[in-house]
């Protein structure tokens, strides 16, 4: 898969979807900044490079696995 990020992205945005949530409540409650989910979830090329660690931080706020979410 050339890139990862955005199937990521589409599965991020259908589980907030999915729960009711928005992008604020999941930087909150995922403890990653809300500037770093607007912006990741937007697409933003300065956030293409996400660490494994931020992924499973996000996870956890949408109370999935990280497995969940990879491709």
């Amino acid at each position: 898969m050339k890139n990862p990020n955005i199937h990521i992205r589409a599965k991020i945005k259908a589980l907030l979807k999915d729960q009711g949530k928005s992008a604020e409540k999941l930087a909150f409650e995922s403890e990653v900044s809300k500037a770093f989910v607007y912006g990741y979830l937007a697409g933003a090329k300065n956030h293409e490079d996400v660490g494994i660690r931020t992924l499973a931080k996000l996870a956890e706020g949408l109370d999935v696995s990280l497995k969940d979410l990879l491709p």
